[in-house]
This record gives structure tokens, C-alpha cells and sequence, in this order.
């Protein structure tokens, strides 16, 4: 294994041990502070606090993360947070992964331009629920060309 993916809702200790866990035996700790479906945040008639997932990015970044999954459906939040990383660890030096595409709504060329150098697509349920896989990749292919 080379990465493990966090979502440390737990709380900061949580994080803070499973990071330095990883850490210790070579594993690369990609941090995922904010969800994709609809009703997360307080602000959005869901139960996590709207400040939530900057804290538990800015807990990351102080832990030496520079790895983070961040909402491809919800593009304003993800220029926030690469905001919040380029003050953080410094421009170009992080990189963004995200899902939420296509059944969410998000647009790949539109999360990718938002979220800097260093950006990778999710994808998963978009192929295994697909009729026609082969359409779907080259419908992702060409927004992942837009970047």
C-alpha cells in the first residue's frame, strides 16, 4: 500500500495518530475534509460545521500532509481550499484529488482549473454503473482535455 485516503470526522486525534501512522511506515495520508453529497455542512441543512473541513485541512497541513481529496462537484470550495493550501504549504506544493463527478454534477475541466497544478479526477461509480463504459471515458477524457 503507498496511500491511504482519511476522512477524520473523528476528531483531531484521530487524525493526528493516523497521519503519524502512516507516516512512520512509509504511507502517503491523503486528507479529505469535505464531502460531496448534498446536506454536508450546518449551512446546508447537514450536521457537520461549515469551518470543519478548513480545520481538519489546516490540522493535516501542520502534520506534514500535502495530499487532500477535496469536492469536485462543489468547485468554489475547492478554489477555497487550494487557497487555504497555497498560504499553508505553498503554491504548487500539494496536490488535489477530488470525486463528484457526472452523477454529482461536477465538471472535471471545471474542478481541475480551479484547483491548481497538481490535480487528479476520482471516478468509480460513473464506470462500474455505466451500459456504455467506453462512452463515459471518452466523454471524461475530453473534459479532462479542457483542463
Amino acid at each position: 500500500m503507498d496511500a491511504a485516503i482519511l476522512f477524520p470526522f473523528g476528531g483531531c486525534e484521530t487524525l493526528a495518530r493516523w497521519v503519524k501512522a502512516l507516516q512512520e511506515v512509509g504511507v502517503t495520508p491523503i486528507v479529505g475534509g469535505h464531502m460531496t453529497q448534498k446536506g454536508f455542512l450546518v449551512s446546508e441543512e447537514g450536521y457537520v460545521a461549515d469551518e470543519a473541513p478548513e480545520r481538519i485541512y489546516g490540522t493535516a497541513a501542520q502534520l506534514g500532509v500535502t495530499d487532500f481529496i477535496v469536492p469536485g462537484n462543489k468547485s468554489e470550495f475547492v478554489e477555497l481550499y487550494r487557497e487555504q493550501f497555497d498560504r499553508e504549504i505553498g503554491v504548487g506544493r500539494f496536490t488535489l484529488s477530488a470525486p463528484g463527478f457526472i452523477d454529482q454534477g461536477g465538471k472535471v475541466s471545471e474542478a481541475g482549473k480551479v484547483a491548481g497544478p497538481k490535480f487528479n479526477a476520482i471516478f468509480g461509480r460513473q464506470f462500474t454503473n455505466a451500459e456504455d463504459p467506453k462512452a463515459v471515458a471518452e466523454v471524461l477524457t475530453a473534459e479532462i482535455r479542457n483542463l
